[in-house]
């Protein structure tokens, strides 16, 4: 078994890159998303969301599945201020809902003697991201509590599995959980959908924890530390000449780095629309779910070489733009012979952050850089290309100078073409990221069956992730 993405959506853990209750123009956004069990026996999961600047804990959950279930919830903005979840679900929850009301997100773990010096009130809740890791398969009386049974009374015995300190009986988690999300601006007509990111494999045995509990995470001892990856021949430094690429196996000292490994981008691409006739605005959403591992403390470790603070942990990225018709604009560190000094580059310093792009324009103004053109984000990067172009794609390279992530040396590479084996340590450049491109669309007031409608939609769409990957000198 080795921690790897699932080509198809279907994993041990879902990893929801972004979630937000902004108010983006006095309206505000919600977000919904579902969790999907495939398989035919039940599942208790974890549903953790975390704040967007460093990944902290604000409200979580213990889900138990029936076998073929489909658990939904939505996070809308509560009358104090706060987040909340909300569900309708009858799928046993722990803590159980009040009505439909999962109670609001918390700030405890990042203010009074757990702060971080990057805020510490309610602001900070509105957005960041979700994560979902099944813990286990059920078994006995503990599966039979969540399953449906045919003909009335069709209800679940919930307080048999909830609450702390209950005998569960939990095997070893078998995987095939999917789901989706969707951002949604009712009063701008906006809907942004997405799917999350399937990690597949993550451990071969249960690993169950309390609601507040610590454990049941990506540094947990259960979690595997070896990773699978496959890399095409452009992606491939020193390993060889295989026109196939390369299958790496790569091993570690701990489950964390696997997860991390199998996530490491050295070069996001994607597209870019900043359109005069429609308004057009483009958000990229780049999200960092394993980099709180990485930056605490006095010192940092490989792929991160930022210690997290006040204004996060940034690392810098640089790339190129280019318009429809193969212009091209540099947008990295350019630099100048002579005074005035150049500005900070550009950077991602938080663990859910929002790549705005400006090109001077009306609807797409470069100050001021806060919040992000189409969700309000606040954790935003602002990067200005030339005013002359209104659409085309972005290279944005992750970290260029940083350490990368290093291997064992008793990880291999196996040649796709002709199945020899490399023994060796190699390393992943760039950093973990996940996220999608968010665009919005704004035609005015339209006319629609002689009454006036909203003119604006929204689009979402997978950022592509380039890997670069060199191999230690033998």
């Amino acid at each position: 078994m080795a921690v790897r993405l699932d080509p198809d959506g279907l994993g041990q853990a879902l990893i929801y890159p972004y979630y937000t209750v902004r108010a983006s123009n006095g309206n505000a956004w919600n977000t919904a998303l579902s969790v999907v069990n495939t398989r035919a026996n039940a599942k208790v999961v974890k549903v953790r969301f975390r704040e967007g600047k460093h990944a902290r804990v604000v409200w979580e959950a213990n889900v138990y599945l029936g076998p073929n279930d489909v658990w939904t919830a939505g996070v809308v903005l509560g009358s104090d201020g706060a987040p909340h979840l909300a569900s309708a679900d009858r799928s046993c929850i722990d803590p159980p809902l009040s009505a439909s009301d999962g109670g609001a997100f918390s700030t405890a773990a990042f203010s009074g003697a757990a702060g971080d010096g990057a805020g510490s009130g309610t602001d900070r809740l509105l957005e960041g991201f979700a994560e979902v890791i099944e813990m286990g398969t059920l078994t006995g009386a503990t599966a039979a509590a969540v399953t449906m049974q045919p003909g009335p009374p069709s209800t679940f015995n919930c307080a048999l599995v909830t609450g702390i300190g209950k005998t569960r009986g939990i095997a070893n988690p078998e995987g095939g959980l999917s789901g989706s999300a969707f951002l949604i601006n009712v009063n701008s007509g906006l809907s942004v959908p997405y799917h999350p990111i399937a990690l597949a494999d993550l451990t071969a045995e249960p690993f169950y924890s309390d609601v507040g509990a610590p454990g049941t995470d990506y540094d947990s001892p259960q979690v595997t530390p070896l990773s699978i990856v496959t890399i095409p021949p452009s992606s491939a430094n020193g390993f060889g000449s295989s026109p196939s690429g390369y299958l790496l196996r790569s091993n570690w000292n701990r489950g964390v780095d696997a997860v991390s490994a199998v996530l490491m981008t050295a070069t996001i691409h994607n597209e870019f629309v900043l359109d005069s006739m429609t308004a057009s605005n483009t958000d990229w959403i780049v999200t960092l779910p394993t980099a709180r591992f990485y930056v605490d403390g006095a010192a940092t470790s490989g792929p991160f070489d930022k210690v997290f603070g006040p204004s996060g942990a940034c690392e810098e990225i640089d790339g190129s733009t280019f318009n429809r018709e193969q212009a091209i604009e540099d947008t990295g560190d350019v630099g100048f012979p002579e005074p005035p000094p150049l500005p900070p580059p550009p950077a991602l310093c938080w663990a859910a952050n929002a790549v705005s792009y400006r090109n001077g324009s009306i609807h797409a103004y470069t100050t001021p850089t806060v919040p992000s053109l189409v969700l309000a984000s606040s954790n935003t990067v602002a990067l200005d290309i030339v005013s002359t172009f209104q659409d085309g794609f972005v290279l944005t390279s992750l970290a260029p100078a940083g350490p990368g992530l290093a291997s064992l040396s008793s990880s291999t590479a196996i040649d796709l073409a002709t199945g020899n084996t490399i023994v060796g340590a190699h390393t992943f450049g760039g950093l973990p990221v996940v996220g999608s491109a968010a665009w919005k669309f704004d035609n005015g007031l339209l006319n629609c069956a002689g009454q006036a409608c909203k003119g604006s939609f929204g689009a979402s769409y997978s950022n592509h992730f380039i890997k670069s990957v060199i191999r230690a000198a033998p």
